[in-house]
């Protein structure tokens, strides 16, 4: 038999010094970092697979890892292992138990902004990726997976493994500290080293924007798309950027361009309806909303309630009839529940009703929020300024009592409140109690023209 090429040779301990650089990330996040590995998964190859690694050929122990089965403790696990080590790893299904767990990494990425979140997952199709990266997926494995492939999948997200992804996590630092002329300075080089690397001029770009060079900051925005048309960050800091320079046609055509690359996120497709609602485009934003509430809907990790209610925000100064109509689809989707939410939802399609001059429709909306959740003075309040609006002044005096008795500084919120228990008070007759109002109102805001000629109109 003939030995091996000497190239064959060089090739493998090339691959078996890869591993082994892996193999030393791996121990220095949890040696030397206090590193701790939560594992979200029922599946036994991939948990056996992870202690293999772990426990047999790092020799790790096995208080390393934290295994969580049951959806309602994962963040409660996270936050314990948090307390007593500085950095943490969550690997999780993005279907557990039959159920599709994918809202978890949202929440997960927003309450521990630190934790690394890779997603097991059997499939891994091009959409799915994308929109589990856009909602806080460091990285992805697609079962099954070899042992070289996982050391090397957890080591790439725990750091870069090369020496350009290294000069990227210091350019990002410099950022995070705000020294953004050391920064530019830092992606120029980098950008001579790897012509047209987008990481690189994702960084000069924020530099050059944090400097209010914004224009050329666009540039590089616009240069980091081309260079990786896959690559969604570019598109997203456009949005932006034409958000805040308040032009939405602009900001709609790189959202448009997002949705091509991630079709699933839902969000984002709200965020196009009221985009083209803002230009006028009434019809294309119905199709869109509609479009969005479908995808909810084959989405378990979306909720209805949600994307019907922020549809239900974007109408309520345009068109509050159709406001009115996703208020009550939000409902519907979260009837009995008798929850926060639902309180919420009904006091706003009680306001939206009575935008629309339907303030005994409002009255109705309160009574059954009020029926939830009976102390809450503000759900009293907006009763009361509907009954106002019905010039039913006397009752709504008794609605403003009941308010006040749940919260005797509620006036104190703001002027706008004073005032306007001033005005009701002041309808019902009891100038004396309507004048208190005024003057604190005033106490608030000095320059608030309305109490000041009420008050000047008692006097």
């Amino acid at each position: 038999m003939a030995p091996p090429s000497p190239s064959k040779t060089m090739k493998v301990l090339q691959a078996d010094a890869l591993v082994k650089q892996y193999e030393r990330t791996v121990l220095e996040f949890v040696q030397q970092q206090s590193g701790h590995f939560v594992a979200v998964t029922d599946d036994p190859t991939f948990s056996s697979l992870l202690r293999s690694l772990l426990h047999k050929q790092l020799a790790l122990a096995e208080s390393c890892v934290t295994t969580v089965l049951d959806e309602s403790r994962i963040v409660k696990d996270i936050q314990n292992a948090l307390k007593n080590k500085q950095r943490v790893l969550v690997f999780i299904e993005r279907v557990l138990g039959h159920k599709d767990i994918s809202f978890l990494i949202k929440q997960i990425k927003t309450a521990f902004e630190s934790a690394k979140i890779v997603v097991l997952s059997n499939e891994a199709d091009v959409q799915s990726v994308a929109f589990l990266h856009e909602i806080g997926a460091d990285n992805f494995i697609a079962k099954p997976i070899s042992l070289n492939n996982l050391v090397e999948k957890v080591a790439s997200t725990l750091k870069p493994q090369s020496k350009i992804g290294e000069i990227i996590e210091k350019g990002k630092a410099l950022l995070a500290k705000g020294t953004y002329e050391a920064a530019l300075k830092l992606a120029e080089k980098l950008l001579q080293i790897k012509p047209g690397s987008a990481a690189a001029l994702m960084i000069k770009g924020d530099a050059l924007y944090a400097l209010n060079q914004k224009q050329m900051a666009v540039d590089a925005f616009l240069a980091a798309s081309d260079n990786a048309p896959l690559y969604m960050e570019p598109l997203n800091k456009l949005v932006n950027f034409y958000r805040q320079e308040g032009d939405t046609a602009r900001e709609l055509e790189y959202l448009q361009a997002l949705d091509k690359l991630s079709p699933l996120n839902v969000e984002r497709k709200v965020e196009i309806g009221g985009a083209h609602l803002g230009l006028g485009n009434k019809q294309e934003a119905e199709t869109v909303f509609d479009k969005a509430l479908k995808q909810a809907r084959k989405q378990a990790s979306i909720r209805i309630k949600d994307v019907s209610q922020r549809i239900g925000d974007i109408y309520v100064r345009r068109d509050p009839v159709k406001a009115e109509a996703y208020y009550r689809k939000a409902l519907d989707s979260v009837a009995g529940a008798h929850t926060e939410d639902e309180i919420l939802i009904y006091n706003q399609l009680g306001m939206t009703l009575r935008k629309q001059g339907r303030w005994k429709e409002a009255v109705e909306e309160y009574r059954k929020a009020l029926k939830i959740a009976p102390k809450d003075e503000n759900l009293h309040y907006n009763m009361a300024m509907a009954m106002s609006e019905g010039k039913r002044y006397s009752e709504a005096v008794k609605m403003l009592e009941k308010a006040l008795a749940l919260n005797p500084r509620l006036h104190e919120k703001s002027p706008v409140i004073s005032h306007n228990m001033g005005v009701v008070f002041h309808k019902q007759g009891n100038a004396a109690t309507a004048k208190t109002f005024f003057e604190h109102a005033l106490a608030l805001d000095s320059s608030f023209e309305s109490s000041r000629k009420m008050l000047a109109s008692l006097e």
